[in-house]
């Protein structure tokens, strides 16, 4: 009988071992996902940080146009102020005034459609 006996000890000892093992990989592959999921999060964030930089940058260039075909526009005014004011209008410069009024609808036209693109 002692023979038995070890060899049943053997055998405890050794599932308690495996048991013990399998759980200690357990654990180790449980904390190698945490730290792949915290890398994904960090890189996440900063993917997050650069869009909304981008954004930024891309209100910032949306003003600027906004602008630009303010003072523009300003200037037309003007320049069809004075060509009002000239006696009798030529038929060149009704022309004239008629294409650079075509010519300020194009990038009211662009930047409306990039404000609607913008606020979707």
């Amino acid at each position: 009988m002692p023979i038995d006996d070890e060899r049943a000890a053997w055998l405890t000892g050794l599932r308690t071992a495996d048991r013990d093992i399998h759980e200690a990989l357990a654990a180790e592959v449980a904390t190698r996902e945490i730290a792949a999921l915290h890398d994904r999060v960090a890189a996440l964030h900063a993917q997050v940080d650069g869009l909304r930089g981008a954004v930024r940058v891309r209100d910032e260039l949306l003003q600027d146009h906004r602008v630009a075909i303010a003072e523009r526009d300003v200037r037309i005014e003007n320049l069809l102020a004075t060509a009002a004011a000239a006696p009798g209008p030529s038929p060149v410069a009704t022309r004239v005034v008629h294409l650079v009024r075509r010519a300020a609808r194009v990038p009211r036209r662009i930047v409306r459609s990039a404000a609607r693109v913008a606020g979707r």
